[in-house]
């Protein structure tokens, strides 16, 4: 059985650094958006009702909001 080690301070040290401040919203936004998803909820809380719902909605078929979203190819 092996002795259970104490990490050393050297080891610990960069997981305890906190995250620089970004002053700029934009950039802090934009740095918290993990998806594509996260992307879409800034955009459609920072862009006019109408202009998302243009740019989001898709057309007769949905065949490319599908697509988009599902990654697939339209039957």
């Amino acid at each position: 059985m092996t002795a259970r080690q104490i990490p050393r301070w050297s080891e610990l040290r960069p997981l305890l650094q906190p995250k620089p401040i970004r002053w700029n919203g934009t950039d802090r936004r934009l740095a918290n958006a993990l998806t594509i998803s996260d992307l879409r909820v800034v955009a459609k809380r920072r862009t006019p009702t109408s202009v998302f719902d243009y740019t989001d909605g898709a057309a007769d078929g949905e065949i490319s909001l599908r697509r988009r979203r599902c990654n697939r190819r339209p039957r």
